[in-house]
């Protein structure tokens, strides 16, 4: 009885199609079920009425706020991982729980502005994606509160 040999070539080959239909496979298939899925917020915000994503930190060297007797002044920088639109999402679903009534949205050259109004004060949140660095783009959300004029 003679064995046949098979070359290392051929194992190679073998090997590598093998392992490229594993990489293909997952990626093929539907990609949205259809329900839109807001963000989680992270469990203690910054300002007691503003929500944050989960995953998002507050950039504490160009982050300001002051309070004053009856006025606040807040301008806070969060910085995560999250996609804009889905960012945009979780401050339109989030904000109206902490009283915040929506005036208007819209989309200036990539960045989404969002404005609220509630109690004498003025909310501005604008989400806008900042340029990659080695870990790929960041997400920037800037909220800015003041006394309404």
């Amino acid at each position: 009885m003679t064995r046949s040999k098979i070359s290392p070539a051929k194992i190679l080959t073998a090997t590598t199609m093998t392992m490229a239909v594993f990489v293909v496979i997952p990626g093929c298939g539907p990609r949205n079920s259809g329900t839109n899925t807001v963000l989680p917020a992270r469990p203690r915000s910054y300002v007691v009425d503003i929500p944050v994503p989960a995953d998002f930190e507050l950039d504490r060297r160009k982050s300001t706020h002051e309070n004053r007797p009856g006025e606040r002044a807040v301008k806070h920088y969060y910085v995560g991982d999250e996609k804009p639109q889905a960012v945009n999402d979780f401050y339109k679903q989030l904000m109206p729980t902490f009283e915040w009534e929506f005036v208007d949205e819209r989309l200036q050259n990539g960045v989404y502005v969002l404005n609220y109004e509630k109690a004498g004060e003025k909310c501005e949140v604008r989400v806008d994606q900042m340029p990659g660095g080695f870990w790929g783009p960041k997400t920037c959300v800037t909220v800015l509160i003041a006394a309404k004029d």
